[in-house]
């Protein structure tokens, strides 16, 4: 998988050539159905922006529009057949992984959080204090659950693994009320973890297949 991290204010710097029927400005986006929900995957001039989960389409258009404000956006499902049904394969079978060229774009923190936890293995999860102290912020608590909210691209940027205490040592009970928390255990639940806790802040599969490749 391709990955570009860069500033959100930066210029974007391209690492595949833009496809003919895509202009610079522009962002294509396709929304589909998924064992997890309603998928949203979005393509900018540079790769996948966008990928986006959730119960109902119109909740992922308007998240989409809220997060590129200065793009077009198009839907595009043609276009956007062979990006949609790769990301629907991944989610049905993790171990094929997600060859996608990906544009990522966030803040220097965000980007220490996005980068630390790319480093989690499938099947493993880890909790928002524990990813804090790994990036060096242990303090950093909110700010570390902010930057796994502000991620734009789900599954590709795997936020689905950070959880809060109380999930990763209870997880039958806690976290039980919101729909995102449903949509994370989903995802979770489809990388098949069998955790062992530790003390370490990480509860690490005793045995799995590997998932995301990034």
């Amino acid at each position: 998988m391709n990955l570009i991290i860069t500033d959100a204010a930066s210029q974007r710097t391209p690492v595949t050539r833009c496809p003919r029927w895509l202009a610079p400005d522009e962002i294509t986006y396709s929304v589909g159905k998924s064992t997890l929900g309603q998928l949203l995957v979005a393509r900018s001039a540079n790769g996948i922006c966008s990928i986006l989960i959730g119960s109902e389409a119109e909740e992922l258009n308007s998240d989409l529009a809220t997060r590129f404000l200065q793009s077009t956006l198009v839907r595009n499902d043609r276009k956007l057949r062979d990006d949609l049904e790769k990301v629907l394969r991944f989610i049905e079978t993790p171990a094929i992984g997600l060859d996608l060229p990906l544009d990522i774009h966030g803040t220097p923190f965000q980007r220490r959080v996005w980068e630390e936890l790319s480093k989690i293995r499938p099947g493993a999860i880890i909790t928002y204090g524990a990813l804090a102290t790994r990036i060096g912020e242990p303090k950093a608590v909110r700010a570390v659950a902010g930057a796994c909210a502000a991620n734009a691209i789900a599954l590709a940027i795997p936020c689905h693994r950070v959880v809060r205490e109380a999930t990763a040592r209870f997880p039958a009970t806690a976290g039980a009320s919101s729909a995102s928390a449903h949509c994370s255990r989903g995802r979770r639940e489809h990388e098949r973890p069998q955790r062992d806790f530790s003390s370490s802040g990480v509860c690490r599969p005793k045995c799995g297949k590997a998932g995301l490749r990034i």
